[in-house]
């Protein structure tokens, strides 16, 4: 029935509201087909994108590349005990002890998606009193590969060494000064 009184009303209708509705009607079918249209072609160029970084991945996974590496020293001098414990968001080295000339090696490889960073506490003297926590590594912007820290322990600071070509730097982590009277200007 109500089929029937529709019907009834459609006919009743003046002929202009009659193309103007079958124009509305036929102009929201065809938006209809393009925006169909549109979402299909999105969806081809979203898997396209997909598959790429799938196989960009995988390219990189298959060649494997050079590890970066982190070593820690101790030059503090003979008989003097150098404790470190060094993690990063998906490794935790447990608490160690390193005696003089002794070296400890991390190898590790940057992850992609998530920025790689080693953070290390290095503590030594009369019950581990004086201590240092610094961040050993941190991945740049693009994935590094066999890059090298060196960082050494002495007893005026801790020094670093950047893939192995520079000179060891001074890393200054707390500066005490003593001020005179007569050294204010």
């Amino acid at each position: 029935m109500k089929g029937e009184r529709r019907s009834l009303y459609i006919s009743a209708q003046s002929p202009e509201t009659l193309n103007a509705t079958f124009a509305l009607i036929y102009r929201f079918k065809l938006e209809f087909i393009l925006l169909e249209k549109y979402n299909e072609s999105f969806y081809n160029f979203m898997c396209v994108v997909a598959t790429c970084l799938r196989l960009n991945v995988a390219f990189f996974d298959m060649f494997p590349c050079p590890k970066n590496k982190i070593f820690i020293t101790n030059e503090l001098g003979s008989g003097l005990v150098l404790q470190y414990h060094c993690h990063s968001r998906d490794n935790n080295l447990d608490v160690a002890n390193l005696q003089f000339n002794e070296s400890k090696e991390i190898v590790f490889a940057d992850k992609l998606g998530r920025r790689t960073r080693w953070t290390c506490l290095l503590k030594h003297g009369l019950y581990m009193r004086y201590y240092s926590e610094f961040i050993a590594y941190r991945m740049a912007n693009v994935r590094r590969y066999g890059a090298y820290r060196e960082w050494i322990a002495r007893k005026d600071g801790i020094y670093v060494i950047r893939n192995r070509n520079p000179p060891p730097t001074f890393h200054h982590i707390h500066v005490i000064s003593n001020v005179d009277d007569n050294d204010i200007i």
